[in-house]
Parts: C-alpha cells; sequence; structure tokens
C-alpha cells in the first residue's frame, strides 16, 4: 500500500525531525557505548540491541519516505520488539 504523495509532503516537518533526532540518539549512543572504558557481557548485548534498533529504524524511515507504509509497519513490529527486550534487560 503506497501513501499519496500530498500526505508525504505534509509529512515533511516529521521527517525532519526524525533526522534530527536521530544523531541525538547515535551522539547519545557513541557517549554510552563506543567511548566507555569498561564493557561488559550486560552493555555489550544492550549496545547490539541498540544498534539493531537504529538501523530498523533507519530502513522503516526510508520505506516510510518512498510511500511503502505497510512494509515499514512490519519493520516497526521488529523495533518495538527490540526495544522492549532492552527495556527487560
Amino acid at each position: 500500500m503506497r501513501v499519496s504523495q500530498t500526505a508525504l509532503d505534509r509529512s515533511e516537518s516529521l521527517f525532519k525531525q526524525f533526522v534530527d533526532s536521530m544523531w541525538l540518539i547515535r551522539a547519545y549512543h557513541a557517549d554510552a557505548f563506543d567511548r566507555a572504558a569498561d564493557s561488559s557481557l550486560y552493555s555489550e548485548t544492550v549496545r547490539v540491541l541498540n544498534v539493531y534498533a537504529q538501523d530498523r529504524t533507519q530502513a522503516a524511515y526510508g520505506l516510510i519516505v518512498n510511500g511503502l507504509v505497510w512494509d515499514a509497519e512490519i519493520i516497526i513490529r521488529t523495533i518495538y520488539e527490540t526495544f522492549s527486550k532492552i527495556a527487560l534487560l
């Protein structure tokens, strides 16, 4: 299912906010995990799950920008599962 071009045009400001937010999330990730001196099995697991969630978020964003909302919804489900695993840890 594709979204109309007018709907995508109206969502342009949301897309810009998403891209800005992803830069903030990546900067936080770098501070929290990449520059940490000590790493444990727990922190490494959370780091990998975080990277996984970020990658899937960008994939969903790419699909939504191209109007493929049905496909993006399937990807977003995996993001929810990853966030729930992170919260559980």
